[in-house]
């Protein structure tokens, strides 16, 4: 019965999920240049890329999430800060065999950036869990690798204004264009 509640909940959600994307399984990397951190705003993401599979608010933001409508496979998410409806970051997960799967051409894609590795170990009663992931903190670009060490299982982006001086006058932020630093690498 347990098992029967499970696969029922998980169905349920399942079909819930894919109510509002049409774009959702053309997503590709490349798309994400298209974003302007603290510019792009939710109309503009929904005019690039449909509507969002799901939305969620939280306090001082919401996210926008898309799912491949073929392989039921999370693509991207992304965060806007609730006061100005601009995007303040997004994470992208590559599905197996994409080129974003491997560490060396995710760097190679950002060759501008000067990635620090960083090393957590995870609270698990039955395991030590290492989270490997590359993080360059003038950018505000993450690449987290999966458990294996070896393959990229997200790459995220956020608004470095909030950690790091973004201009001489500390209060003002200087949006970030993801799609800059793929440009510079190239």
């Amino acid at each position: 019965m347990r098992y029967f509640l499970m696969l029922s909940s998980f169905i349920v959600l399942s079909c819930a999920s894919f109510s509002g994307n049409s774009r959702g399984d053309s997503f590709q990397f490349e798309h994400l240049s298209k974003l302007n951190i603290g510019i792009t705003t939710e109309q503009d993401v929904i005019g690039l890329f449909g509507s969002p599979t799901s939305m969620e608010e939280k306090q001082g933001y919401y996210t926008f999430t898309y799912i491949d409508s073929k392989t039921a496979f999370q693509r991207v998410t992304l965060n806007f800060a609730s006061e100005t409806h601009k995007l303040s970051g997004f994470v992208w997960l590559p599905k197996q065999g994409e080129k974003e799967t491997s560490l060396e051409d995710v760097k190679q894609s950002f060759r501008n950036s000067h990635f620090e590795e960083r090393r957590v170990f995870g609270k698990n009663p039955h395991m030590i869990l290492e989270v490997v992931s590359y993080v360059d903190n003038k950018s505000g670009i993450t690449i987290k690798l999966n458990s294996d060490g070896k393959s990229v299982e997200a790459i995220a982006m956020y608004d470095v204004g909030n950690r790091l001086p973004t201009s001489d006058n500390k209060n003002e932020q200087i949006p970030y264009t993801f799609g800059d630093e793929l440009k510079a690498s190239k």
